[in-house]
């Protein structure tokens, strides 16, 4: 079992702080931005490319259906809103620290 102890847990609090306080209207603008287009460019090569190199489109609200349960409208709406929102979210929050970390990578 591993204790952090309250100097590692303030440590995460400041963190997270940080964080939070760097999302900013300008931020979050470029997250959906960002996000918009990462989804036009998935959705053009689900669509378009995969069917020459597969055969088939790719289809990710099948596969949100599949791996939920939720179809139609909602399975959609899951779909956009993890491209438009949480993948670029999570890099801002996950990746663009680490490789700011690890490598000294500026985002």
């Amino acid at each position: 079992m591993c204790n952090d102890g309250p100097r590692n847990m303030t440590t995460n609090i400041r963190s997270l702080r940080a964080v939070f306080s760097a999302l900013t209207p300008r931020v979050a603008g470029q997250i959906l931005i960002s996000g918009a287009a990462g989804l036009v460019a998935w959705e053009l090569f689900a669509r378009l490319i995969a069917p020459l190199w597969l055969g088939f489109a790719l289809d990710p609200t099948g596969l949100i259906q599949m791996a939920t349960g939720v179809s139609g409208s909602p399975a959609e709406i899951l779909h956009l809103l993890t491209g438009l929102v949480l993948f670029p979210a999570g890099y801002v929050v996950v990746a663009a620290p680490l490789l700011r970390r690890v490598a000294g990578l500026a985002w």
